[in-house]
Parts: structure tokens; C-alpha cells; sequence
């Protein structure tokens, strides 16, 4: 199995959970595909072409592949389709040739049950309302950015889906992803970055179920957070905040329920660029998440924290 360092020491991975080849509407055989992703740094890779699972031993032994499928559901009342991206173990991959296509939450149940780890994929793409998300449940996160619906029609970005999803309660991790199919320059635009112990499809998929990762387009999120007081309040004044660091950039955002949150721009061109910021908690956050944009106009956004959790110095492990 390709990894480096020992069981039990958290290390920084690079990965993309979304690409096809000629196996269905790519136009790279699974090979080339690999090749691409080897040699430009990416520690795992999964190929989600459609309906299949597409099977492929790299020769470069330092990428792991994680087994995956891009799957199609239909939503007859509205008359809608999802697309589910399955990411499996090896020993989960049959699953994906029993379905056949019907409702999303089947779908999802079904791969559930065959213990799938699933993402809603390009909800904006598609077309689909932050309610028809909102109805379904056993996805561990959805797409706030896909290059490939960015670069052919302009909706890439599904950040309001998630907010609207957060703030309805749902605990749902957000992932940049390419959807290369390769034909255009559309490889390389997101990704992720998780923390994990040992580069194993297990560990990867373990991380992603439980937010331990940030999704990005090149920035680098180095620590991100709750701190709060030392008497344990959350009420306006008590001292409890957000944090974020994070390589140079020129605009840190925070978003938090409906109208919370703020926007740290940096000083004019030329001055110190941004590399930590802070937001105060009022207490009635329930959530809040933060995004950064470097000065070539890329971004990377954190997973949110959720503050009502016990008060200590809680910084999110998957992002110190």
C-alpha cells in the first residue's frame, strides 16, 4: 500500500474525489488520467466514472486509488436528477453494479448500506434547490466548488447551497473538486487536503466522514478553530472567537447563520497580505465557516465548526 510515515502519525494529504476517463465520458484512458495526478504531487486520487466503477493498479506506487462511482438518481416529484459520487474501499466496489437508477434518498440508503461514503455532486450544475439537498439525508457533503461546471457553464460555486444546508441544521462537509473529463483544461482546479494517519483508502474515507480536511483551490488553511473563554460562556462579550491562519492571502471571510459573519480585506496592494484573522462569537452562531482568497484570486474554505460544543480551546483537528 503506497504511504509514507507510520500508522498513528497525522500527515497532510493531497487528493481529488472526482474524475472520469474513456471507461465512460473522459477522454483519457484510466492510465493517463493516473499519470497526471502522479506527477503533479496528488497522494490519492479516485476515479468516479459513471455507473462503474473503474478498476486501475498505477504504476507509480507513491498514488493510492480510492475506489468510486459517480451514480444518477431521479427525483420524479420535481423532476429533477442528483448525482452521487460513492467513494468505497476495495471491498465495497460490487455495490455500484446492483443499483439501478431511481430516487436519490434510495440511492443514497442503498449505498449507505453497503457502506459507501457519498457526496452530492454539483448541485448548482444541476439546477437543484438548497430544499430538494435538504430532503435527503445520509450524505456526508456536497460540492461547494466543481471546476468542470465552473469552466463549461459557469456554476461551479454551491457555497449558498451549504449555507442554507447548515443553517437548517445539516452537518455536512463541504469539497472543491476537478470533475476532469478532459476536454478542457479543467484537471487541477480543486481539491482537497486531508489529515489523516496513514495514506489508506480507510483512513482517507474516515477523514472525509468526519470533516477532518479543507477543500481548496491552492491556498493553504494552517489552523482554524474555536477558542473560548476561560469561564465557558458564548455570550456576546465573553471572549469566545474563531480563528484562522493561513498562507498569504488578500480577504479572509467568515459566515455564520443568515446574516453573521464578516470580511478581513488586507491593506492596499503592496502592504502585508493577510495570514490570520479572528471573528467574535456573538452566541448565536450555530455554525460558522470561513473562506480565504489569495492575490491570484484563488480560495480555499475551511469546514464549519459548530460552537455550542463544550466550552474549552477546541481547535478543529483536521485544520491546526
Amino acid at each position: 500500500m503506497p504511504g509514507s510515515g507510520a500508522a498513528g502519525t497525522w500527515q497532510w494529504y493531497k487528493g481529488n474525489l472526482h474524475s472520469h476517463t474513456d471507461r465512460s465520458d473522459g477522454r483519457l484512458p484510466p492510465g493517463a488520467v493516473v499519470d497526471w495526478y502522479a506527477g503533479r504531487g496528488y497522494d490519492f486520487l479516485a476515479l468516479t466514472d459513471h455507473g462503474r466503477v473503474t478498476r486501475y493498479e498505477p504504476r507509480q506506487r507513491h498514488i493510492l486509488m480510492i475506489p468510486g462511482a459517480e451514480v444518477t438518481a431521479y427525483d420524479e416529484p420535481a423532476g429533477s436528477f442528483h448525482h452521487l459520487v460513492a467513494l468505497l474501499e476495495p471491498e465495497q466496489v460490487d455495490s455500484v453494479a446492483r443499483l439501478e437508477v431511481s430516487s436519490p434518498q434510495r440511492i443514497i440508503n442503498e449505498l449507505g448500506e453497503a457502506g459507501a461514503t457519498v457526496i452530492m455532486a454539483h448541485p448548482y450544475w444541476l439546477g437543484l434547490t438548497s430544499a430538494e439537498l435538504a430532503r435527503l439525508e445520509g450524505a456526508v457533503g456536497l460540492e461547494i466548488y466543481n471546476n468542470l461546471a465552473e469552466i463549461e457553464r459557469g456554476r461551479g460555486y454551491s457555497e449558498p447551497h451549504w449555507d442554507d444546508l447548515l443553517l437548517a441544521g445539516k452537518r455536512v462537509w463541504g469539497l472543491a473538486v476537478d470533475d476532469c473529463h478532459w476536454r478542457a483544461l479543467d484537471a487541477g482546479g480543486g481539491w482537497v487536503m486531508v489529515r489523516a494517519p496513514e495514506l489508506t483508502p480507510k483512513a482517507i474515507l474516515q477523514a472525509i466522514r468526519t470533516g477532518d480536511f479543507y477543500s481548496t483551490q491552492g491556498p493553504e488553511i494552517k489552523r482554524f478553530g474555536v477558542q473560548y473563554d476561560r469561564v465557558g460562556g458564548l455570550l456576546p462579550g465573553a471572549g469566545g472567537q474563531v480563528i484562522l491562519e493561513c498562507s498569504p492571502c488578500r480577504r479572509i471571510v467568515f459566515y455564520g447563520n443568515r446574516w453573521l459573519g464578516t470580511v478581513v480585506e488586507a491593506a492596499e496592494q503592496g502592504e502585508e497580505p493577510l495570514v490570520t484573522a479572528s471573528y467574535p462569537l456573538t452566541g448565536k452562531e450555530t455554525y460558522v465557516r470561513a473562506m480565504c482568497v489569495d492575490y491570484a484570486g484563488r480560495r480555499a474554505w475551511t469546514q464549519p465548526v459548530f460552537p455550542e460544543a463544550p466550552p474549552t480551546l477546541r481547535l478543529q483537528r483536521g485544520h491546526i
